[in-house]
C-alpha cells in the first residue's frame, strides 16, 4: 500500500494455535502494483495519455505556480444512457492507512482545488467515451513533496432519487494524480507501536502495527511479522 507523507498506517494480522512469539518487524519500500483504468456499474475513468508504468494515474513534476493541461477520457459501457458527474478531490487515508479520497462536497486544500475541470457533467450514450480536458495549476506556496488526490466520475442522481427521503448510495471511481513539487525529498518510516492482544475466545492472537511516514513523499510500506519460539 502507498502511504501518504505525514500520516500514520496500521497492519494487523492473527495467529491461531496460542502462539507465544517475539515479534521483529521489518518496514521496507517496495514499487507499488501497475493500476488500469477503474470502473462500476459500467461507468469508468482512466488518463488519455498515461504516462510512465502507471497507466491508470496522472503523475506530474511541477513548480510552484507552474501549469499543464492535459485529458481525461470518461466512458459508459453500460447499455443505457448516463450522465456522469466529474470532481477533483484530495486524497487522504482511510482507517488502515490505505489511499482513500475526500467527499466530493468536503473542503478541498490541494489537488482537489488545484485542477479545472472543463466539464463537470457528461452525458453518454450506452457505449460512448468523452475526453474531458483539466488544468492542474500549482499555487506559488506549493509545499516540496508529493501531493496526491484523484478525478472522480459518478452517475448522476436522478431528480426523483436526490428529492426522496430515502438514502441514495453513489459509488465514485476515479483516476489518482500525483504531483511532485521538486526540493528536498525526506522518506522517513517510523514505528509507532507493536500491540499484542488475545482474541475474547482464547484461540487466536492480534498483532497490530502503527506506523508513520514522516517525509514528504508517499512510500509503500511492505510490513512483514517474524516469530520465533512456541
Amino acid at each position: 500500500m502507498r502511504y501518504h507523507s505525514r500520516r500514520s498506517w496500521v497492519s494487523s494480522w492473527r495467529l491461531g494455535a496460542r502462539l507465544l512469539a517475539i515479534a521483529a518487524i521489518a518496514a521496507a519500500l517496495v514499487a507499488p502494483a501497475a493500476s488500469r483504468a477503474l470502473s462500476v456499474g459500467g461507468i469508468g475513468i482512466r488518463p488519455l495519455n498515461p504516462s510512465g508504468n502507471e497507466p491508470g494515474w496522472f503523475i506530474y513534476t511541477l513548480e510552484p505556480s507552474a501549469s499543464r493541461e492535459d485529458t481525461v477520457l470518461v466512458f459508459n459501457d453500460s447499455d443505457r444512457e448516463q450522465a456522469l458527474e466529474l470532481a477533483s478531490v484530495d486524497s487522504e487515508l482511510s482507517n488502515i492507512g490505505a489511499f482513500a479520497l475526500r467527499g466530493n462536497q468536503e473542503p478541498q486544500y490541494g489537488v482537489g482545488v488545484w485542477i479545472a475541470l472543463a466539464e463537470k457533467v457528461v452525458t453518454l450514450d450506452a457505449g460512448e467515451r468523452r475526453e474531458v480536458k483539466f488544468t492542474i495549476t500549482l499555487p506559488p506556496d506549493a509545499d516540496v513533496g508529493e501531493h496526491s488526490g484523484a478525478i472522480t466520475v459518478t452517475a448522476a442522481r436522478s431528480a426523483a432519487a436526490a428529492s426522496g427521503g430515502g438514502v441514495t448510495i453513489a459509488t465514485r471511481v476515479g483516476a489518482r494524480v500525483y504531483v511532485t513539487v521538486p526540493g528536498k525529498q525526506v522518506h522517513k518510516l517510523s514505528l509507532r507501536s507493536l500491540a499484542v492482544a488475545e482474541t475474547a475466545d482464547g484461540t487466536a492472537y492480534d498483532f497490530t502495527l502503527v506506523g508513520t511516514n514522516e517525509g514528504n513523499v508517499s512510500l509503500t510500506a511492505d510490513a512483514r511479522l517474524h516469530l520465533e519460539g512456541f
